[in-house]
């Protein structure tokens, strides 16, 4: 955002404005009758000047992606007894000018009503001494809290959150949108997951989205993708049979990466609205639902009488209708799925 330049334009561009006997009160401990208009020139001042940011990658610095914060108000408070001394609000590039501050000792901070329930301060300003003649610059931020997928997986719909972990699959271009996550403890599905940057297989990686609900089970929605650490390390399916793919182990594997093997293929469809070719697969523990998504472009789709050898995916959650939830198996990629010879 080049801050520094904003900032120091911002300062060459404020006037020599001064202020009110409510204000030098708390600043220089006396003042003249409320009734005096008369207003008073501090010769003994500086300035305070800065930019608020909203943390858009969660890395607690003013860079790449975050946006300024317009139209905030800004405190700026004596240290010693923390007596708020006045407020000014934002521009639209998130700049702020506090003119003719008395010499003394402060802190800046945004309000409270900026932050809510829903951001929390960060790259917060240590107490500064303000001398005369001299500008002070203050960095501001806010940003989204970070939640173990654990957490997010328990959190109400609607909070704007961040959340890291190990991308089971890519984003691509032409892909659904979803991308699912795997956490130290538990698995998540993003949803409407951004384009850029390309997310890949075992990717390490931040995303900031909204707690939602799919199908019934925990999501993150509307999701900016961030890139930790490219590739920080290969995935590995759990081994499960297809009746605990079907209800995902009782759920703690919903979201997760797995794979089946020996399956015997029926009721094979596909499905017009998508492409997507559906069959239903099964060891002999019960049955569960393997979906061959287009995008993938599959070569070979199984007939009733084939026998799946192997097949990794995703679990995703559905509703059966009857407002039962399910799982599919999606699989992953066409290297990753075979059939008995």
């Amino acid at each position: 955002m080049d801050a520094m330049e904003r900032w120091r334009s911002a300062l060459g561009r404020a006037g020599g404005g001064f202020w009110t006997c409510a204000i030098l009160a708390v600043a220089l401990g006396a003042c003249t009758d409320a009734t005096d208009v008369e207003r008073l020139e501090i010769s003994a001042s500086g300035a305070v000047a800065g930019q608020a940011y909203l943390d858009l990658n969660g890395n607690e610095t003013a860079d790449g992606p975050d946006d300024p914060v317009a139209d905030a108000s800004v405190v700026l408070t004596a240290a010693a007894g923390g007596t708020s001394v006045i407020e000014t609000e934002t521009d639209a590039e998130g700049l702020f000018v506090f003119e003719e501050v008395p010499v003394g000792t402060y802190t800046v901070t945004l309000a409270e009503d900026v932050l809510g329930d829903s951001l929390l301060a960060v790259d917060e300003a240590e107490p500064f001494q303000v001398t005369m003649d001299t500008a002070n610059e203050v960095v501001l931020g806010a940003t989204y809290p970070e939640l173990p997928i654990e957490e997010v997986r328990e959190a109400e719909p609607g909070r704007r959150v961040f959340t890291s972990g190990i991308a089971l699959n890519p984003r691509q271009s032409f892909s659904d949108g979803r991308v699912f996550l795997e956490g130290e403890e538990a698995y998540l599905q993003a949803t409407d997951v951004g384009r850029t940057p390309a997310v890949a297989v075992g990717d390490s990686v931040r995303f900031l989205g909204r707690t939602a609900r799919r199908d019934g089970r925990p999501a993150l929605d509307d999701v900016t993708p961030i890139i930790l650490i490219p590739q920080a390390r290969v995935p590995v399916p759990r081994e499960i049979s297809t009746g605990d793919a079907a209800t995902a182990g009782g759920g703690p594997l919903d979201a997760a990466l797995v794979r089946i093997r020996s399956a015997e293929v029926s009721d094979t469809m596909t499905v017009e609205a998508t492409g997507d070719f559906h069959f239903t697969a099964d060891d002999g523990s019960g049955p569960v639902e393997v979906v061959l998504r287009a995008f993938l472009g599959f070569p070979v789709q199984p007939d009733e009488e084939d026998v799946v050898s192997q097949a990794v995916g995703l679990l995703a959650p559905y509703d059966d209708g009857s407002g039962n939830v399910r799982w599919r198996l999606l699989v992953r990629s066409a290297s990753e799925f075979g059939l008995e010879p």
